[in-house]
């Protein structure tokens, strides 16, 4: 029933939401059409993630050196940070930002 309150007390916004199920639910997409605009996260994407790139090297760096046990594990992720300099993580944010604003340029607003 509060739904109907709600619909009435609000003007036309747009919300934006995650991808989770309830989000697209009939009910709650009925619920408030006409006085809202539901706006969806894309699915997950790692490129919109800058970790993800951290990741990547930080993988690639470890596999230069073959591991036998727990010790050389632990000295080839250590050897492996100094792999990393500011201008990665730089490059890293950058990357995201690019890809975000290329992105909102699609969009109609």
């Amino acid at each position: 029933m509060y739904w109907k309150w709600i619909s009435k007390c609000l003007k036309k916004i747009i919300i934006f939401l995650d991808n989770a199920r309830v989000h697209h639910s009939k009910f709650v997409q009925n619920s408030l059409a006409g006085q809202i605009n539901f706006l969806f996260n894309a699915g997950y994407s790692p490129i919109l993630n800058p970790i993800e790139e951290f990741f990547s090297k930080f993988k690639r760096l470890i596999k230069r050196k073959p591991t036998k046990n727990e010790a050389e594990i632990i000295k080839a992720v250590e050897d492996s940070f100094p792999g990393f300099t500011k201008k990665d993580f730089k490059g890293y944010i950058r990357n995201t930002l690019k890809y975000v604003e290329n992105s909102l340029s699609l969009i109609d607003m």
